[in-house]
């Protein structure tokens, strides 16, 4: 089976291409209390690419968070409130996601 050159390159192509685009770990997140707590227990469930694709309210952060307590993720009353602050923080409607560009960018690579 003869594949013409240019058939061949743009496979190649996609297929690095696969390779670039990833989710972002929790490493790329911004630095700050509550990163730990993603680190420990939201990732255990959840890539960091979720998390950080979330723009909401404190409120509605703390439906959320709620709500995976209720699922089992164990966080004690002070992880919850670093956790609640981190979130509103760095992904919140008014916001502009803060993560960590350079690591993103190296992530990809």
């Amino acid at each position: 089976m003869n594949i013409p050159r240019l058939s061949i390159r743009f496979l190649l192509l996609l297929a690095t291409s696969c390779f670039c685009i990833g989710p972002i770990c929790a490493a790329d997140l911004p630095e700050g209390e509550g990163k730990a707590v993603i680190e420990q227990e939201c990732t255990a469930c959840h890539d960091a690419t979720r998390i950080a694709a979330q723009k909401k309210t404190k409120s509605d952060w703390q439906d959320t968070v709620d709500r995976m307590v209720s699922k089992g993720a164990g966080l004690s009353s002070s992880e919850y409130d670093v956790l609640i602050a981190y979130l509103v923080k760095n992904f919140s409607k008014d916001e502009p996601a803060k993560l960590d560009r350079v690591a993103v960018v190296n992530h990809k690579r």
